[in-house]
């Protein structure tokens, strides 16, 4: 069995036969549908699964982050405890337990997710020792405000009052020149000033000696004042000294005993608590490390089967989409091919082919049926064919006779039209050069009936203008008439005008001389004035009254010869304008003079002129009378030309009637011949 045969069977059991192509095309359709379905679920499939282990890592990352994080945070919180130690300051202790607090919160969220249960036992251990460290640093603040109280009130209170008091009575014992009880007081007030100086270095630094030495030196204060007490006779001071430094004793045994637990408590059980809150975060680090790398490497083997699982999916569905696909293709395109080899035969009037494929149901079958449909008719056609060529062959040996008739009844026809045509355009030429000959006539008739109309327009207004030239000119003759008269008027006041200002220039004259008598009398009188004024002082007391009356003399010719002054300047000034006047008269009364003659003499042009526009005037007239003359006689000519131009045209259009009737005897005598032959 051969390998076509196999693919034959197989088209036969995958596609239907007597399926329809659309059919076939669906399913087929459907085949593939089906395939990408199947391998897109299993490749969603594994897209989810490699999703998830992204995810898990993705949150193991997250988890390290934030185990990191933490860690950061814890040697932050340990390092803010460390400075509170030593600074006491409050916003260390804050910092350090807004701190652990948020460790405790973040590792509770940890401790909830249910995804991290192979790493709760770590999570539990960092919990319980960040609860410890917590507790821890709560009761190192309680111990360091507690140190920060009595620190405060034994150093920097009980001692200085005692200090303060040990100092007033070494006072009291040099003023009272107790010199053994002033020096027994130096050395107690010595040994507290020790003590002191060994407290402060035991509460920064706890070293055990300091503390020791401290309490030492209270001791040597307090057997001094025992020794000063039972000697000396001020037991009531001493007495009070010796309760401060009881007083003082107490409160440095406290500080000690706070400074040693707070050093116990920061050094051992902070040490060792902060170490173990360490080491619980390494712990967490390390199994956080072990599972990302578990789930890193379930990862890449989840990947690499999801990736090998895929291929194979991909390929299975490729062979099967390509077996189906080429199934579909040949069970369509061989039908086809064998169709189109029978058309192609067909095509070729091949008319003995057989029909393949016809007794298929499908749509092929159809195209097959079809196709043999067509075949027959090609065969029906082909008879026709020749009985249609012997008809023709008949009607061809009919046509060939009443072919031979109508050239001999055209060759006549077209004779006779053509010897009409021959007439007819000689007529029509003859009857276009008339027409052509009248318009041109009509035409220049035309130009010279308006180039005279035009002439004849321009001498009638020649002539008018004239009329209205004379007009004019005897107007302006008669107003240089009235010009003249009022020119010799103007000339005769200007003549009389020169007399008066020359009059005026006279009076003037006599005015001045008038002016220089008064200024004369003036400076006599004021010379009389003088001479009185010095006959008065000679004279004494009894000339004292002519003295006056000469001084208001002198005055009164003082003042006269001022006015004259002010008068001699007006009367220079009215000559000075006198004699401007005087010369502007005179140049009015010659321009007056020149006016006149001017006038004279337009009178004479304008009355010459007048006779000469007149003379204009009638022959203006005269020439306008033989244009229009003229003008008659052209448009007697210009009627003449137009009536011969009618009749031309009515020629011209009889022999385009004759040429027309021509035209349609030929068109006639074509259709006839045409009709003829197609019968």
């Amino acid at each position: 069995m051969s390998w076509s045969s196999c693919l034959v069977d197989l088209e036969r059991v995958l596609v239907f036969q007597n399926s329809s192509i659309p059919v076939r095309i669906g399913a087929g359709f459907i085949v593939i549908i089906a395939l990408f379905g199947i391998t897109s679920g299993f490749l969603i499939r594994a897209m989810q699964s490699m999703a998830f282990g992204f995810q898990r890592s993705a949150e193991a990352l997250d988890l390290a982050r934030t185990v990191s994080d933490l860690d950061g945070l814890v040697a932050q919180i340990r390092f803010e405890a460390s400075r509170f130690i030593v600074t006491g300051e409050d916003t260390r202790f804050r910092g350090a337990s807004d701190g652990i607090a948020a460790v405790s919160a973040r590792l509770e969220t940890l401790a909830a997710g249910d995804h991290l249960a192979v790493m709760s036992q770590a999570i539990q251990s960092a919990s319980t020792h960040t609860a410890s460290f917590a507790t821890a640093l709560a009761r190192l603040g309680e111990l360091v405000v507690q140190r920060r109280a009595v620190e405060d009130q034994v150093v920097n209170g009980l001692g200085i009052d005692l200090r303060r008091q040990v100092t007033a009575a070494i006072r009291d014992a040099r003023t009272r020149g107790d010199t053994g009880a002033t020096i027994a007081l130096g050395a107690v007030q010595e040994s507290l000033l020790l003590a002191r100086l060994r407290l402060q270095r035991f509460i920064q630094t706890a070293v055990a000696s300091d503390g020791t030495g401290a309490l030492a030196a209270l001791s040597e204060a307090r057997a001094e004042l025992d020794r000063l007490a039972s000697g000396s006779a001020a037991s009531d001071s001493l007495d009070h000294l010796q309760g401060y430094l009881t007083l003082f004793e107490d409160g440095v045994t406290t500080v000690i005993t706070l400074v040693r637990e707070l050093h116990v408590l920061s050094e051992t059980d902070m040490q060792r608590i902060g170490s173990d809150l360490g080491a619980a975060f390494t712990q967490l680090n390390q199994d956080l490390t072990t599972l990302s790398a578990t789930q890193r490497a379930e990862l890449m083997v989840t990947v690499s089967q999801r990736e090998s699982f895929a291929l194979l999916v991909v390929i299975l569905a490729v062979v099967i989409g390509g077996v189906t696909a080429w199934t579909m293709g040949t069970s369509i395109t061989r039908p086809l091919a064998r169709m189109t080899d029978a058309m192609t035969k067909l095509a070729d009037r091949d008319l003995a082919v057989t029909i393949p494929d016809a007794q298929r149901q499908d749509e092929i079958g159809q195209m097959a049926r079809a196709l043999g449909v067509f075949r027959d008719g090609l065969v029906r056609a082909a008879d026709l064919e020749a009985e249609q060529a012997a008809a023709e062959a008949e009607a061809r040996a009919r046509r060939d006779a009443i072919d031979a008739l109508n050239r001999q009844f055209v060759a006549s026809v077209e004779s006779i039209v053509a010897g009409l045509g021959t007439a007819s355009n000689d007529v029509r030429s003859a009857a276009e050069t008339l027409s052509d000959i009248a318009v041109r006539a009509s035409r220049q008739a035309s130009t010279v009936a308006a180039t005279t109309e035009q002439a004849t327009t321009n001498v009638q207004t020649v002539a008018v203008a004239s009329d209205q030239l004379a007009q004019s000119i005897a107007n302006v003759g008669e107003q240089t008439g009235r010009a003249a008269e009022a020119t010799r008027v103007a000339a005769e006041a200007a003549s009389e005008t020169d007399g008066v200002v020359r009059n005026l220039s006279s009076s003037a004259d006599q005015i001045g001389a008038v002016v220089d008598l008064i200024r004369r009398i003036a400076a006599q009188t004021n010379l009389l004035a003088l001479n009185a004024t010095i006959e008065a002082s000679r004279a004494g007391a009894a000339g004292r009254g002519f003295a006056v009356v000469a001084q208001e003399v002198k005055t009164l010719a003082s003042q006269t010869a001022q006015a004259t002054d002010d008068i001699q300047t007006s009367i220079d000034a009215i000559l000075d304008d006198t004699r401007s006047a005087v010369a502007a008269v005179s140049g009015i009364a010659d321009a007056v003079a020149t006016a006149r003659h001017l006038s004279a003499t337009v009178a004479v042009a304008v009355e010459e002129q007048g006779m000469v526009t007149a003379d204009i005037a009638r022959n203006t007239v005269e020439a306008a009378a033989g244009t229009r003359a003229a003008a008659k006689g052209i448009a007697d000519v210009s009627t003449a030309v137009k009536t011969t131009g009618s009749a031309a045209e009515r020629m011209l259009a009889a022999a385009r009637s004759l040429v027309a009737d021509i035209d349609r005897l030929r068109t006639t005598v074509d259709t006839y011949v045409v009709a003829s032959r197609a019968a």
